[in-house]
Order: structure tokens, then C-alpha cells, then sequence
């Protein structure tokens, strides 16, 4: 089950609803922070990005170092390696049939009764949000719901539906400077 729905800002957004697979999925509760996702799906389908807060960056490849350090040395000896976790011939002759097993584990596995509504921004920027219900009439049920009221301007908040992630990659807007 898929529509297209347009918010008040002219944003594209797509809803979906699909069945998740495991036997074992718990039904949907709504978790302890569930007023906290409430605001941040408000301020995903704001017109602005919430402001940002200050982090570090703690990647270490991009960090700059001299060769002469033992520790760089060694993983630049790493990087040329052909044989390395991660290359094509490891996923070939290591991981693959792993993988292979995975897949079609995951194929057989049928699906459960929960459901998920997925509502996703089509554009540059990642957003998106996603509802967990119980029963395929109840997930079209929310997917209705979910509808009009992105398309009315409004935060939806479908009864019977848990909230479970939000996610807004936009980023802040910058000020700019009057000349």
C-alpha cells in the first residue's frame, strides 16, 4: 500500500505500509519516549530544520597524521591488503555463503501480524517517520490517517499506532548577513 501526499510547505512526501517478516515481533507499544518523538517528528515535518547541537567528529580515518607514527603505518599496510575483511575476494570466499544463508533464512521467515507504516520525504535531504500497528485494516487505517493529516498541515498521531523512529537529516539553517 503506497500514496503520495503533498504537506503545506510543497514538500513530497511518500507513505507506505508493509507487513515486517519474524515470527517472533512483539506487537507495538508505545515506549517511554514517546512525547519526545512526537517533537522531533513536529519539527521533521517543520519547514526548518531544528537547530543544531554541537558534536565532535571522531572519525579516525579522516584524522591527520604523520606516516612516521607506528599506528598509521600499520594501518596503511592494513589498506593494501588484497585479502582484507571487505574486499571482494573476502565476501567470495569467506562471507558469502554466510550471506547467501542469511538471505534465504530471512526469505522463508514468515511475516508477523505487525505492520509498519513508513512516512518518508521524497528530495534531497533523508526524513522520515515510522508508526508500528497490529492487523493489515489497521495499517491502512493509519496510512489514511497519516495522509490527510500531512496533507492538512498537521502532526499526525494515529490511534492505536506506536511512533518507534524519526529522522531528520536536513541541515540547520545558516544566517546570513545583510549588506
Amino acid at each position: 500500500m503506497r500514496r503520495t501526499v503533498t504537506d503545506q510547505w510543497g514538500a513530497g512526501w511518500k507513505v507506505r505500509a508493509r507487513a515486517l517478516r519474524g515470527a517472533g515481533t512483539a506487537p507495538p507499544h508505545p515506549g517511554p519516549d514517546a512525547d519526545r518523538m512526537l517533537r522531533r517528528l513536529e519539527a521533521a515535518l517543520g519547514r526548518y530544520p531544528a537547530p543544531l547541537v554541537a558534536s565532535a567528529s571522531t572519525d579516525v580515518w579522516e584524522a591527520a597524521a604523520p606516516i612516521s607514527d607506528p599506528v598509521d603505518a600499520e594501518l596503511a599496510e592494513f589498506r593494501r591488503q588484497w585479502h582484507r575483511p571487505g574486499t571482494t575476494l573476502w565476501v567470495a570466499t569467506e562471507a558469502g555463503p554466510g550471506l547467501v544463508r542469511d538471505g534465504l533464512t530471512w526469505l522463508f521467515t514468515p511475516r508477523s501480524g505487525t505492520w509498519e507504516v513508513e512516512l518518508v520525504a521524497r528530495g534531497r535531504f533523508r526524513r522520515w517517520a515510522r508508526w508500528q500497528v497490529s492487523g493489515e485494516e489497521a495499517a491502512e487505517r493509519v496510512l489514511a490517517t497519516v495522509t490527510s493529516e500531512v496533507a492538512a498541515g498537521r502532526v499526525p498521531v494515529p490511534s492505536g499506532a506506536a511512533l518507534v523512529e524519526v529522522v531528520d537529516h536536513r541541515p540547520p539553517p545558516r544566517p546570513r548577513s545583510m549588506p
